[in-house]
């Protein structure tokens, strides 16, 4: 207990001395240009934040290393009273101090002066310490007291000093606009000459005021009642508008890495040391490829994320033999370490340093250490090849050559060779593949639902993450849950199973639950009940929250990839039409199919990241597509009428269906046996002339049988042709009509069957009617087989796709074809007319006649 109090007095003691050591009053320098602000100014935008700046003033001394700052702004409402009676300045204390020079409430015309050093308290925020990192900078505290709305409060202040990391050198972005109205923004820099300063301004910030004095050169800039810069929804955070200015002291990108490399090196008596200790990683490994991964792992992993980037240590990283000793470090500790443990074992890697989230327009900044946040490895694949580790994401999986790594876009390499930036190269995108498998117990009742999601390369990553740190019960309820949303009542049946492939990088979950009631009345008609299937894992793809009327770009998912995949396995045969749809533009692209198939239904929905932004003039036909695919996002299936759960009326379909086809066979055969026995057609070719069957006779023969076996096959495995209570259900919802064409393709099919056979029986008996059959049946398809298409198509034009429709004419001309052929053949054809000479009856044969053949006389006649 007393250590404890005695740790915290120490803790008050340091903070007193800094604050007695690095917070002093102290007057204007001498080198600040004095602005003066309109304290009448107003703004009606302000009310949302119930107070309104009225002066921003930035002023940098280089020679002197002081950053002189004013604020001057105007409490509005009740609101403002709220949010800024507190002032907060931040330093840090190993190599700055602050000079306090006014503070100031202006009421009613009058000026208070409230500056008192004892009013600030030092408090130490650490506001990363969630990030486990501790900077070491403090901050001074003033809460002010009497504030009311309409005072104004005015203060200044001077930062001394600057981290002796940098040797001197500055760089800085400054912003004439920002999310705020301003009444009035003034930046000023003053260097000495000579100094080497590079300025850059952007977005149509205005040329500075330079002006010289004393050895000094100043830049001014100045912005007067500036409007709040009001972001759109989504936009990227690389994406700042606002007019700019940059300065940096480094004429290159190769100077920035020269100076914050150096820091980068190690020595070859610790590379010694940690290729000793490396040791105890790689045991068990069975190859190179696998030690190379185990060295990865480990820092990854075993090596936790914690840093101490106070003073020096902000942007020069420990010794990698003292972060491997004390198994912690940040980004730039862990990059060294992972990069000094890979060149031990030949591979070329080196740090790198990128920003986690504004890497995109690096390349268009001024070379500078402040545009980097952050640190990781990039080496040489066995190729030749660039690749890249970040060794501050834990959990990951695959090789070394697999490992996947976060766009970053733009880096520096710390290298004394580097000129320039790296374009980074890009990973593996990720990849999820979702299937959801309902088996239904009957129609209208319930199911059971399985589910099986792969989570490749990064997604595999981030859920093992989740797992790592989430207990099973916790998986399994927040699973139920999401669930239960859609299917009320659903119980777990099987508990849920994780298989993780780390190595391959391939993370797999399988879920099993009961589902009682899978189908709902419809709200319009209590006797049709529906099952909806939606994939409610891509809502976050497919509902972007975002209006068309935008001026600003719009962020998109550039590795969005996932397949969304749902299977319907049904206890009886479904009318169910395929469908394809591709919807694609420069964001993303979206394929939808269903696929129906013996009694089972495929859904796939299958949505792919184009690229991480959009334009704005992009957005509106994003949304568009995007509203399309809501719209059929949900497959409904409906069953109703006398047919809701009735397994009676199931049978009661077939036997209908089954009543059909026997009346038109019935019908046929009839029709067959009096042909057969009373038509005839006399035979005209004498007995000499006449053939058996054989040549075209028989190539056109082989056609003949095999259509009714055809015919038969079809109608035994085309899962469409069995008409049960659903397709009658829905051909009576979409008409009298359509269940009438249904009757006569039934009545067609088994007629066309029988006489089929009949024709075969003639064809073989080499009747004299058989080619006349053969062509009426011929003739009968193609009248038959147009007529139905038509007949289809005008009455149900939903039916059929475009595609589906070029695919019915086209087959329709096919049949015509043939038709046609064989119809001329069987019409005009000398050797089937030689061929088919058989009748049913006895009949005289045609009387024979000889021809006496003139002698021919060798001796030629003259004239």
């Amino acid at each position: 207990m007393l250590r404890h109090v005695f740790v915290k007095l120490l803790f008050f003691l340091s903070l007193y001395q800094i604050n007695a050591q690095n917070l002093k009053q102290k007057p204007i320098p001498d080198w600040v240009e004095t602005t003066t602000p309109d304290y009448s100014g107003s703004s009606e935008s302000a009310k949302s934040s119930g107070f309104y700046y009225l002066l921003l003033d930035d002023q940098y001394n280089i020679e002197r290393r002081e950053y002189y700052e004013r604020f001057t702004y105007k409490i509005v409402s009740k609101n403002g009273v709220q949010e800024m009676s507190d002032i907060s300045i931040e330093f840090d204390p190993e190599y700055q101090k602050v000079l306090l020079h006014k503070l100031e409430i202006i009421r009613d015309g009058k000026t208070l002066d409230r500056l008192n050093l004892k009013d600030f308290r030092i408090i130490q925020r650490e506001e990363d310490l969630e990030r486990h990192l501790y900077n070491g900078v403090v901050t001074a505290v003033n809460h002010l007291y009497d504030i009311r709305e309409g005072d104004i409060i005015d203060y200044a202040y001077t930062t001394v000093g600057r981290n002796p990391i940098h040797e001197g050198k500055v760089s800085a972005t400054f912003y004439l606009q920002h999310t705020l109205p301003v009444a009035q923004i003034h930046i000023s820099i003053i260097k000495p000459d000579p100094y080497d300063l590079f300025i850059s301004t952007d977005n149509d910030a205005p040329d500075a005021e330079i002006s010289t004095s004393n050895g000094n050169t100043r830049y001014s800039w100045s912005a007067t009642n500036t409007e709040a810069i009001l972001y759109e929804s989504n936009t990227p955070s690389w994406y700042y508008p606002a007019p700019k200015v940059e300065f940096s002291a480094f004429e290159n990108w190769a100077a920035v890495a020269k100076q914050y490399g150096k820091h980068y090196k190690v020595s070859e008596q610790d590379k010694a040391a940690l290729k000793k200790a490396s040791g105890e990683i790689l045991k068990g490994s069975k190859n190179r490829s696998d030690s190379l991964t185990a060295l990865v792992r480990f820092v990854q992993d075993d090596v936790r994320y914690l840093g101490f980037e106070d003073g020096l240590n902000s942007f020069k990283p420990s010794n990698p033999k003292k972060v491997l000793e004390r198994r912690f470090g940040d980004c730039k500790d862990k990059a060294l370490l992972l990069s000094t443990l890979l060149q031990n074992y030949g591979v070329e890697a080196r740090p790198i340093l990128v920003h986690s989230i504004n890497g995109k327009t690096i390349d268009k900044k001024l070379p500078s250490p402040f545009v980097f946040d952050h640190c990781i490895v990039q080496y040489k694949t066995e190729l030749g090849q660039d690749a890249y580790i970040d060794p501050t994401i834990s959990d990951q999986g695959g090789s070394l050559q697999t490992t996947y790594w976060p766009n970053y876009h733009y880096g520096l390499v710390l290298d004394e060779n580097t000129t320039e930036l790296t374009r980074l190269t890009k990973a593996k995108k990720p990849k999820t593949v979702l299937v959801e498998t309902f088996s239904l117990d009957k129609v209208g009742g319930g199911a059971v639902l399985d589910i099986e999601t792969r989570y490749y390369d990064s997604d595999a990553d981030d859920m093992r993450s989740y797992f790592n740190t989430t207990s099973t019960e916790s998986i399994q309820k927040s699973y139920t849950d999401f669930y239960s949303g859609m299917y009320p009542g659903i119980r777990v049946n099987k508990e849920v199973v994780i298989e993780d492939d780390r190595k391959s990088n391939l993370l797999t979950v399988v879920e099993n639950y009961k589902i009682d009631s899978l189908w709902k009345p419809m709200p319009d008609n209590k006797n049709v009940v529906a099952a909806q299937f939606y994939p409610s894992a891509l809502e976050n793809l497919l509902y972007p929250v975002v209006t068309s009327e935008r001026t600003m770009p719009y962020l998109t998912n550039a590795e969005a990839d996932f397949e969304h995949k749902t299977i319907v396995y049904f206890p009886e045969s479904w009318n169910i039409e395929n469908e394809n749809l591709h919807l694609e533009n420069p964001g993303f692209s979206y394929d939808y199919k269903i696929d129906y198939k013996n009694a089972a239904l495929e859904i796939t929905h299958h949505y792919k990241g184009k690229t991480d932004y959009l334009e704005a003039n992009q957005v509106a036909r994003y949304l568009d597509l995007h509203n399309q695919i809501q719209n059929q996002s949900t497959y409904q299936l409906t069953y109703g009428g006398g047919f809701i759960n009735t397994p009676q009326n199931s049978a009661n379909s077939y036997t209908v269906t089954i009543s059909l086809i026997i009346l038109g066979a019935l019908l046929t055969a009839l029709l067959c046996w009096f042909l057969y026995t009373t038509y005839d057609i006399p035979n005209t070719v004498d007995e000499r002339w006449q053939q058996h069957l054989g040549g075209w006779v028989t190539f056109f023969g082989i056609g003949i049988v095999l259509t009714p076996l055809i015919l038969l096959f079809t109608i035994l495995f085309d899962e469409d042709l069995h008409l049960n209570s659903t397709h009658w259900e829905y051909l009576y919802s979409q008409g009298v009509a359509l269940v009438a064409i249904a009757v006569l393709e039934l009545l067609y099919n088994s007629a066309y069957f029988i006489f089929s056979i009949f024709v075969i029986i003639l064809y073989f008996q080499r009747r004299t009617i058989a080619p006349r059959m053969i062509i009426i049946m011929n003739a009968v398809v193609v009248v038959f087989y147009t007529l139905d298409i038509i007949a289809i198509m005008q009455l149900s034009p939903d039916s059929f796709s475009g595609a589906e429709q070029q695919s019915a004419y086209g087959k329709l001309f096919g049949v015509m074809i043939r038709s046609v052929i064989v119809i001329c053949y069987f019409a005009f054809s000398e050797r089937v007319k030689n061929t088919f000479t058989k009748t049913g009856k006895q009949q005289p044969q045609p009387e024979s006649y000889e021809f006496n053949t003139p002698e021919i006389s060798s001796t030629q006649g003259s004239l």
